[in-house]
């Protein structure tokens, strides 16, 4: 059964909806972002360096194709540089060595430096350690934790909010892109936003809580 109180609750407001973010949590501290599309100008600037690199990267073998094709036909022809256009057959062995290293060590140069600018890197991994934490939390449960300590956490953290607005806005971006099949990822994340709404009215709060919520909503002062 649920508690009349929660010794870690200070008010008697509902927690907060999907839409809003909760009082003192880091998502209410965190400065305005910006532009409309949450895009601030350095994150663009390392994403066009990252494509540049991955594009040097990708390129380079083709480069050292069409490098070592100028030394074959220098060398035919007899044009150019002395040391190409009358090399021996050694030596343009050693200068298609040495061009292919190069191109290699720039290959896997500006792919290693495009991984480490890239903003967009790691997007998602810390749904991994969120579910690593529950698992603990769970595990805790277990082991004796007190019940009542973690209701309140959970209720007060407003984890479950947070969820329904991550999956909202997972929903809202499924939506603006409008390639083939997201219209349906949209549609199934906004039902789980709907279920987890009929959580957040639930978890950490009695029937006594929530029909005073309803009341006041009834009848404001």
């Amino acid at each position: 059964m649920f508690r009349n109180s929660h010794a870690k609750r200070t008010d008697t407001q509902p927690p907060p909806t999907d839409t809003q973010a909760a009082p003192g949590t880091a998502e209410s501290r965190l400065p305005n972002p910006g532009p409309a599309d949450g895009t601030a100008p350095p994150a663009r600037a390392r994403r066009f360096t990252v494509l540049a690199l991955r594009a040097l990267s990708d390129q380079s073998m083709n480069a050292f194709a069409g490098a070592l094709a100028v030394l074959v036909l220098l060398n035919t022809l007899h044009v150019g540089p002395h040391r190409i256009a009358y090399a021996s057959a050694r030596d343009l062995l050693l200068y298609a060595a040495l061009t292919y290293c190069i191109a290699v060590i720039i290959s896997r140069v500006s792919a290693d430096a495009a991984d480490l600018l890239d903003p967009d890197r790691w997007d998602g991994d810390i749904a991994f350690e969120l579910a690593e934490a529950l698992t603990r939390l769970r595990t805790g449960l277990t082991d004796g934790a007190d019940i009542d300590d973690v209701l309140d956490s959970l209720a007060a953290s407003a984890l479950v909010p947070e969820l329904a607005a991550t999956l909202r806005a997972l929903a809202e971006e499924y939506g603006h892109r409008g390639a083939e099949g997201d219209y349906d990822e949209s549609q199934r994340l906004l039902a789980a936003v709907l279920h987890l709404r009929c959580a957040v009215e639930h978890i950490g709060y009695g029937h006594t809580q929530n029909a005073a919520h309803q009341a006041d909503a009834t009848h404001p002062q």
